[in-house]
């Protein structure tokens, strides 16, 4: 596991900032010296809703700056109730 569970409890977060596709995390404990460097795979990511499934294709289909980012997206059916 890369973030040590002490670092967590008993310490500071002094930095977090994305590079390429990972989180680099700066953290110091309370009871160490020195401050360590983490690292996290990390990939960012959207929802996009709509009220039909053909306009979520077209943002795909017909945007080729959009679709350059997308790894992998999928269609669920969910409702929202007033």
């Amino acid at each position: 596991m890369l973030l040590n569970r002490s670092l967590v409890e008993n310490g500071f977060l002094l930095d977090i900032y994305h590079l390429k596709d990972k989180m680099i995390l700066w953290a110091k404990a309370e009871d160490i010296d020195f401050v360590n460097r983490l690292e996290c795979t990390w990939s960012p990511f959207i929802y996009v809703t709509s009220n039909t499934k053909s306009e979520l294709d077209s943002l795909l289909k017909d945007n080729n700056l959009i679709s350059y980012f997308v790894k992998n997206y999928s269609y669920e059916c969910e409702y929202e109730y007033p």
